[in-house]
């Protein structure tokens, strides 16, 4: 019994599954959604931390970086609600899953269809209304969402 522990602790996370605070609460659902968006999935490489901002190399099969990974948090009116974010190798967006959603109102942000608006944009910052469409029922959260965003994709920069 005592080797096998030995073992077990020596082995530590399971190939592929990092253990990091949103990628723990999340694990499931990151994995099925990195799978559809990539199906040559493999794993994704834990790289760093910013703040509460997770990033990690998304690797294929044959070991060749993807992408990355975001997992963070944004504002929403009164709560805050967690979201995934991958970019492609020349950063753009490629898609965007709200994890958990806290709050009663605001809801409306986690449509696929909203979320598209994001994806495959060159580089650049999003400006609600401007860029970005309204979405009944979610102001302040599509507002939080285009913050953290806004927010995040500078530091792609600093974890390449």
């Amino acid at each position: 019994m005592f080797r096998f522990l030995i073992i077990l602790l020596l082995m530590g996370a399971p190939s592929g599954i990092p253990d990091q605070p949103f990628w723990a609460s999340h694990n499931k659902q990151i994995i099925k959604e990195l799978t559809v968006w990539s199906p040559t999935f493999a794993k994704a490489e834990y790289q760093k931390s910013i703040g509460t901002r997770e990033f990690y190399k998304i690797l294929d099969k044959a070991g060749a970086a993807v992408g990355t990974l975001i997992l963070t948090d944004a504002q929403g009116r009164l709560e805050k609600f967690d979201l995934m974010v991958v970019v492609d190798p020349t950063n753009k967006i490629g898609l965007i899953r709200i994890l958990k959603y806290r709050s009663e109102f605001g809801s409306e942000i986690t449509n696929k269809k909203w979320l598209a608006q994001f994806y495959n944009q060159p580089e650049s910052t999003f400006v609600f209304r401007k860029n970005i469409d309204a979405v009944s029922g979610a102001t302040f959260s599509s507002q939080g969402l285009i913050n953290e965003i806004n927010a995040l994709l500078p530091c792609l920069t600093e974890i390449k």
